[in-house]
């Protein structure tokens, strides 16, 4: 009887270790499970990031061309303005000096624009 009464106890230890190594393959699993999902998290947090840095780059790159046209656009300006000066200063002279017309034959007749 002591025999069986060990086997038994043996058994039942068994069966306890068995239903342990259940649990703790069921604990792994779960564990791989959550790693997965966690790798996924992390490789779309990679993608967003880099599609964001190149974004940003794109945004550097818009941001330098628009500066170079903006000092194009002010250096245009500022030949327009210096081109309207000296329009305004050639007007100016022309409209001192006095104008001449032949009305008829060798008479001239001037006057002043002023």
């Amino acid at each position: 009887m002591r025999s069986e009464e060990k086997y038994s106890r043996s058994e039942e230890k068994y069966s306890r270790s068995e239903e342990k190594y259940s649990r703790s393959e069921e604990k792994y699993s779960r564990s791989e499970e959550k790693y997965s999902r966690s790798e996924e998290k992390y490789s779309r947090s990679e993608e967003k990031y880099s599609r964001s840095e190149e974004e940003y780059l794109r945004s550097e790159e818009e941001y330098s061309r628009s500066e170079e046209k903006y000092s194009r656009s002010e250096e245009e300006y500022s030949r327009s303005e210096e081109e309207y000066s000296r329009s305004e200063e050639k007007y100016s002279r022309m409209k001192a000096k006095p104008s001449c017309q032949i009305t008829a034959p060798l008479k001239k007749k001037c006057y002043n624009m002023q």
